[in-house]
């Protein structure tokens, strides 16, 4: 459904028209999207607002809204799509790489009182995925599209596969997680990126 999901009453309005239509809520996905490219020296604080409401309260505010649900049922799945920024600091998107990395440490923080409830509550970190994201006129004719994989080559070979993520490669890592299988995986943080982060942990 429609909503403003910078704001609290929209992720409210969602999450109740959820519960009302199945009976309350079992998984939670949650993608906002990401802040604005831009280099520190650059931004605002209006900018970091942004941001913050964008990335912070976003998923602050649907893991609050969606919990007493799956507490009343003793089972529950949480998994956040965040950016490789968690880990490693993008070039370019310092919005990101100042505001992510706390988004793995609230998770820590929250984690042990969600797993006695039976609640999991893990991270996926996408990289590079030939998206509209990536490039917005992906996709218009096959000539174009190979017009399009020329032009990003060398985006690509920085890449130990050699090549950019397929969104079912992405959706395959968030369904097992928010599975019964995963159910002894909690508090973890996952990498979906062809090998490009070079993190240690």
């Amino acid at each position: 459904m429609p909503a403003d999901l910078t704001s609290a009453a929209g992720i409210k309005t969602v999450v109740a028209a959820t519960a009302e239509r199945f009976g309350g809520v079992d998984i939670l996905v949650n993608n906002s999207g990401g802040p604005a490219y831009g280099r520190f020296a650059d931004l605002t604080d209006d900018d970091w607002r942004q941001a913050f409401e964008v990335v912070t309260l976003n998923f602050v505010r649907f893991v609050r809204e969606v919990v007493p649900y799956m507490r009343h049922r003793q089972w529950g799945r949480i998994v956040g799509i965040q950016s490789s920024s968690v880990k490693e600091p993008v070039e370019g998107i310092d919005l990101s790489n100042g505001i992510r990395p706390g988004i793995a440490g609230l998770m820590k923080a929250i984690m042990p009182g969600l797993a006695q409830d039976g609640i999991t509550i893990n991270l996926v970190l996408p990289g590079s995925f030939l998206t509209p994201r990536l490039d917005p006129d992906a996709g218009r004719s096959p000539e174009e599209d190979r017009e399009l994989q020329a032009r990003l080559a060398p985006l690509a070979a920085t890449i130990p596969l050699g090549r950019f993520g397929e969104p079912i490669e992405l959706g395959s890592l968030v369904a097992f997680l928010a599975s019964q299988q995963a159910s002894y995986i909690t508090g973890a943080v996952y990498q979906v990126d062809g090998g490009a982060l070079r993190s240690n942990v």
